[in-house]
């Protein structure tokens, strides 16, 4: 399978001294990976630090990203809170990996969950957000084939 041509602009709005540096970095390079891995071509993303912590509705639970995308405009928009930087900081990495991963899934499923919400939507434009959502996950299922050196035979 061929590495995906991709042009991927990854930046933060920086408004003060960044105190997160490594934060900052391993979130860059963890995105382009995911981008990769999940065969996203142009994307320009933007990280944006949040002040505040961002409870969830759900009990106890912590919001650790929030994204609002836009895969016709080819651009995301990514937040993240204090929380998230304490959770890199005490080094919870499997919690980072599962929030951020899902965050990105999002750019996958954008067409469709935009689709949902319309009122009027063709049979077509469904089926080809259907198929696109299909062959990513298709993609995604080949690299794991050959990650794990999995012979189909």
């Amino acid at each position: 399978m061929n590495k995906t041509n991709t042009k991927k602009t990854i930046k933060k709005q920086v408004k003060k001294k960044d105190k997160n540096a490594k934060f900052d970095s391993w979130l860059g390079r963890s995105t382009e990976m995911l981008l990769d891995l999940y065969g996203i071509g142009e994307m320009t993303i933007v990280f944006h630090e949040k002040t505040m912590p961002d409870h969830n509705s759900v009990k106890g639970s912590m919001t650790m990203f929030r994204i609002n995308c836009s895969t016709a405009y080819k651009t995301a928009n990514i937040w993240y809170y204090p929380g998230t930087v304490d959770m890199f900081n005490r080094k919870k990495m499997i919690i980072l990996e599962q929030a951020l991963t899902h965050e990105i899934s999002h750019i996958i499923t954008d067409p469709l969950a935009t689709l949902a919400n319309e009122r009027y939507v063709s049979k077509r434009e469904m089926d080809d957000a259907v198929e696109n959502l299909t062959e990513t996950f298709g993609q995604i299922g080949r690299k794991l084939l050959k990650a794990e050196k999995i012979k189909m035979v």
